[in-house]
């Protein structure tokens, strides 16, 4: 079992953080999308809506140490295969770690608890004196809509290079490289 990155693929470690993450992000979005089409809350959907804050906190954790273990894996992991790869990746990782920061931003300036999972991080307090928490919060709307488009993005190219170029790049994270 390969923990680490070759250049081959991306070990166990990086595609769990891949696969998890996506998965995170789908549900964050996915709730948000989903509370624009649908008719009042409903139960489910309230409910659904009421782990965005927690699920972005655990996002934003979970993309800083990826990040890191992405960066310790540098010289290991499997080429780019162009600049706009690269840079697509880069701006991927800077929405993952943008978005959460500008919510808790958000929330904290406006006064607002913060509770994680059950666990409070912060309670009300007094944010008269603070500026900010609009700025906060239009930013976190539109880089979550950005991230939207950039995922959308990652997967039409992943999905171009593995069915028209057939250069193997979603194997790589799917886990086997092309040889086997």
């Amino acid at each position: 079992m390969h923990w680490q990155d070759t250049n081959a693929r991306y070990g166990l470690i990086s595609r769990g953080f891949h696969w998890a993450m996506a998965a995170l992000i789908f549900w964050q979005l996915g709730g948000v999308t989903l509370s624009l089409f649908v008719e009042g809350r409903p139960a489910w959907l309230g409910a659904w809506i009421g782990t965005h804050k927690s699920v972005g906190t655990l996002l934003l954790g979970v993309a800083l140490i990826r990040a890191l273990w992405g960066l310790g894996q540098l010289r290991r992991r499997p080429p780019a295969l162009s600049r706009a790869a690269t840079l697509g990746h880069i701006g991927l990782y800077a929405l993952m770690i943008a978005i959460p920061l500008a919510g808790l931003a958000m929330t904290y300036l406006s006064g607002r608890p913060l509770a994680v999972f059950g666990y409070s991080l912060w309670g009300p307090h007094d944010a008269s004196t603070l500026m900010g928490a609009g700025a906060f919060h239009t930013a976190h709307h539109w880089l979550g809509w950005a991230l939207l488009a950039a995922v959308a993005g990652h997967i039409t190219m992943a999905l171009y290079h593995h069915r028209i170029k057939n250069d193997g790049v979603l194997s790589r994270m799917l886990g086997h490289s092309r040889t086997g």
